[in-house]
This record gives C-alpha cells, structure tokens and sequence, in this order.
C-alpha cells in the first residue's frame, strides 16, 4: 500500500511538473512574439533567445525531476530513519509500560486462548494463497508444533495468528476480541518471538536481549532468566565484558562476531524475556546442530512452566515434544495429532519422520565414527611416544656406557 501511494503520488507531482514546463514555455513564446512584433530585435536574436529558452526548461525540467525522486523519497522516510536511529528513552519505556501492562496486569486479562477462523492470506503478486482457509486454536499451556517443508504456509500462519499480518479473509481472536489494528500493540504484549529471520543488531548482549520486552530490558533479574532458560551463561563466560559485550564490529572494534547457531540463541533468549504468555519459536535449531537441539528439546518444558507454546520447524526433535502436531502443506493443515496418532496414521507426517529418522541415524553414526578414530588415533599416538621414550633411554644408557 505504501508503494501504491508513493506512485500515486510520484505520478501526481510529474503531471504538475508537466504542466509547469509547458505553461512556461508558452508564456515565454509569447513574450518573444510580442517583442519581434514590436521591433525590438530582429529575427536572428528571436531564434537565439527561443533556444535559450528551450534549454533554460530543460534544466529546470531535469532540476525538478531530481528533487522529485530523490528528495521527495528521502522526505517521505525520514521520520521512520529518525524513530530508528534514535534511543529509546526512560520516558518512552515508562510510557510504553503503563500502555502494555497497566498495573502489572495484560490488556486483555490472562491468556485463554487463540483462534482463528477460516483466514486466508496471499502475498502482493503471487497468486497462491499462502494460508488458505485455516481454522486453528490453541489453548493456554498447551505446546503445538507446526510442521512442514519450506513454502507450506507454517511461518505466515504464526504471523497472522501474532498479528504480524492481517488476514484478508477471516479473523483471529485472543481470549474471544478480534485481533485488528485498533489493538494489535496490546496484543503484542502476549507474545515472546523468536523469527527465523531476524536483524544482528550491532548492540550490548543485554540490549539484543532485552528488547525482547522492552519494558523490562533494564530489569537484571528478567534477564538473567532469559540467559538461563537460552543457555547463555556459557557465550557470556567468553568474554570479559559478560551481557555488556558488543556484538558486531561496526560500533566499537573489540565487538564480537557470533556464529550462526551463537545469534540463534540470543534471539531465542530475547523470545524468552519477561516470560510472555506465548512463546513462538520459528526454526529455533535450523543452526544448531542435532545434539544440541535435542538438549534444546529436554529442557523446553520446565523453561514454560505452564505457559503456552508454538513451534514452527521442519524438524521431528523438536514436534515430538508438543502436545499436537499440526502437519501443513501447501497452505493448508493436512493433520493433526500426538506423535504417536500421527505415526498410526501413517500418512504424511509419518513419512516425513521415517525419512528425517534415517539422517538422525546417519549423523549420529558418523559422529560414532569419529569418535571411533580420534580414539584410534590417540591410542596410536600414545604408542608411538611410548616407543620414542623407550628408544631414548636405550639410547641414552648406551651412551652412558
């Protein structure tokens, strides 16, 4: 919409402009006419002065052209460069609270539950519906997993349900009220995201972490908590700095450059601040490798502690540990179930999990492997010291000899 408008009014402005260099160049025209019919100046001078004026236009043609589709673009983006470059301060945080969380309570009282009701979303120029006509629901403490391969709708289902998207057919609800644009910023308040694709902001641990609820970030105990249930005391024992540690060089030159599963961690640990009463994880362990995932999935559960969860992967570990799993493709749910109904099925989730099972049991035979030969080449190292050490004192006793 907002590309719609820019062009409408970028074609508004040239049209002006159009008219501008035409009405312009017709008064001049006329102003020439009347000085050679006056005598004035003679033919050859109204031939001159008629090109001058035709490249006179031209330039301001091209002057006005330029402040149009650079200026008027910058113009129109300033204020969103201003709110993001600037601080956000106490005031706006105190503020911010007492808007979200009047009293310490959410606007719309304790989560009950999220429902959606036949919504249906397509993204501008594709024809496919990304979400079509999905009715969902999901109630406090419940953990449900959303499943599927890339492009099968999982990911834009989350954001409709969050509020992220509007949907263009149906509606969402949290605890029965409409979600809309009238209180989308409230209903933010009720979740904790962690998105597949996120921005590495060049900011203090603390700072990434805690904008993850932003009324609390300077609240040390809400982050500790954060750091806990992520598992991010071991990258904060690191570095001398802690949480206080840069991420990025672009600011400061003793910043830190984190590997892809470490960034994954401090989003999830964000998702996790101020314990909301949803947490969505987007493919928390796509870079994580699978023994750490499965770490990952052994503490989930306590980490909620009652709470509700959506996790969006297309990986078994973490689907077995919900209590439904809501199988999609093609932007519609296909099945639903435990782990358990789901394999009786034996349709597509069960295909699915003989196939992942087969590269679970890959890796962790090569992991075995490796290990098989470290240990092999250690022992024959150990062996050929052994021999060294030995030949050594020979040679030394032969020589004291």
């Amino acid at each position: 919409m907002e590309r719609l408008a820019l062009a409408l009014k970028w074609t508004s402005l040239e049209n002006i402009q159009s008219f501008a260099n035409f009405a312009l160049r017709v008064a001049a025209v006329i102003i020439l006419l009347i000085g050679i019919t006056r005598k004035k100046y003679d033919a050859g001078v109204f031939v001159m002065l008629f090109g001058l004026i035709n490249s006179c236009t031209g330039q301001i043609d091209s002057f006005t052209r330029t402040v149009m589709t650079e200026v008027y673009k910058d113009a129109k983006y300033l204020n969103d460069y201003y709110d993001y470059v600037m601080p956000i301060t106490e005031d706006k945080i105190k503020a911010l609270k007492n808007k979200t969380l009047e009293n310490g309570k959410l606007p719309f009282g304790e989560f009950r539950e999220l429902t959606a009701e036949n919504i249906s979303f397509t993204y501008p120029g594709s024809e496919k519906k990304a979400v079509d006509n999905v009715s969902f629901s999901i109630k406090k403490g419940e953990i449900v997993s959303i499943l599927g391969y890339n492009g099968s709708g999982k990911t834009t289902l989350v954001k409709l349900l969050c509020g992220a998207l509007s949907p263009q057919s149906g509606k969402v609800m949290l605890n029965g009220i409409p979600v809309s644009e009238a209180n989308r910023n409230e209903i933010y308040s009720y979740f904790g995201m962690a998105p597949q694709e996120f921005s590495r902001f060049s900011l203090p641990i603390r700072d990434f972490v805690g904008i993850g609820r932003v009324e609390k970030m300077h609240d040390q105990a809400e982050l500790n908590k954060a750091y806990e249930k992520a598992g991010l005391y071991d990258l904060l024992s690191k570095y001398e700095a802690g949480d206080e540690t840069v991420l990025g060089k672009e600011y400061d030159e003793n910043g830190v450059d984190l590997s892809g599963g470490e960034w994954q961690r401090l989003v999830i640990s964000s998702a996790y601040m101020g314990e909301p009463e949803i947490l969505i994880l987007d493919e928390p362990t796509a870079s994580i490798d699978p023994l750490r995932e499965m770490d990952m999935v052994k503490h989930f559960r306590d980490h909620l502690k009652g709470k509700t969860g959506i996790l969006i992967s297309h990986r078994i570990g973490f689907a077995r540990l919900a209590d439904r799993i809501v199988m999609m493709r093609d932007g519609k749910i296909t099945e639903q179930g435990t782990h358990e109904e789901l394999l009786a099925k034996g349709g597509y989730y069960a295909a699915l999990f003989n196939e992942q099972k087969k590269l679970y049991e890959k890796y962790l035979y090569e992991e075995e492997n490796k290990a098989d030969e470290n240990r092999r080449i250690g022992k024959t190292e150990n062996t050929r010291m052994g021999m060294i050490q030995d030949t050594g004192e020979e040679i030394a006793y032969e020589t004291q000899g």
